[in-house]
């Protein structure tokens, strides 16, 4: 009986700490942040220059994010699709499944920044 009660108790002891444990881990493990603030950007001619410069020079996103022409040398995205998504993506291009690229346009992914 004297075994039982305490083989309980350290049951509940372990039990205890490790809830404690737990708890701290997650308390001191993630970042307190506050929401995100509410911010409005103005759109200027510039700014959405540079927004295309980047989209299609530098990140590359329209390649992705767009249907491409597979029968040109390099795949180049094809006029007018650009950021429209649905391009396939699968295990041909090293891809475990099937993937489709999203819609990015303002229509497909609406105030999201």
């Amino acid at each position: 009986m004297k075994l039982l009660k305490k083989l309980l108790i350290g049951i509940v002891v372990v039990l205890v700490l490790v809830i404690i444990g737990g708890y701290t881990f997650l308390r001191t493990s993630f970042p307190r942040v506050s929401d995100a603030p509410d911010i409005t950007v103005e759109i200027t001619y510039e700014r959405l220059e540079r927004g295309e410069y980047l989209a299609h020079h530098v990140s590359l996103c329209m390649d992705c994010h767009g249907t491409r022409d597979w029968n040109l040398m390099t795949g180049p995205p094809v006029p007018g699709s650009e950021g429209l998504g649905g391009e396939r993506f699968g295990p041909e291009t090293g891809f475990p499944g099937n993937f489709y690229s999203r819609n990015i346009t303002p229509a497909g992914v609406g105030n999201w920044t």
